[in-house]
């Protein structure tokens, strides 16, 4: 019986990660939007609970799961997001710091230094004002 159970968990991973199915746990809770009112299409909806965060453009008409939403998680923390620039990136070999420069109705620049990360290395971190408060 321990081995029945322990292959229906290990399929169900494994339909999990090759087709994207995804069970939902009993406890998982989700932020539907209903209406808005002027924001544009293209702005993009970010809810946090707790220190969980999700997006999406707001006109994506997706759902927002959470692992569960409780007292603790209290108040959710919504914000519109309005993209003012995009620049992109390349990376080169031997360098590990770059400017990055933005044009359009926005233009500005930034200088990001890329490394590789100390400590965990396969487990991301997230930045300060994404962590509960």
């Amino acid at each position: 019986l321990k081995l029945l159970k322990l292959c229906a968990t290990a399929l169900q991973h494994c339909l999990t990660v090759v087709c994207g199915c995804q069970q939902l746990r009993p406890d998982t809770m989700e932020v539907n939007l209903l209406s808005k009112s002027g924001i544009d299409d293209d702005s993009v909806l970010s809810i946090r609970a707790g220190t969980v965060r999700r997006q999406a453009q707001i006109s994506s008409n997706r759902p927002f799961r959470f692992p569960k939403i409780t007292m603790e998680e209290n108040p959710l923390k919504i914000d519109i997001l309005k993209q003012v620039g995009t620049a992109y990136l390349v990376m080169k070999p031997g360098e590990d710091q770059y400017k990055v420069i933005f044009g359009g109705d926005y233009p500005a620049e930034l200088e990001v230094e890329l490394k590789k990360a100390e400590g965990d290395a396969g487990k991301a971190q997230e930045p300060a004002e994404d962590k509960k408060q």
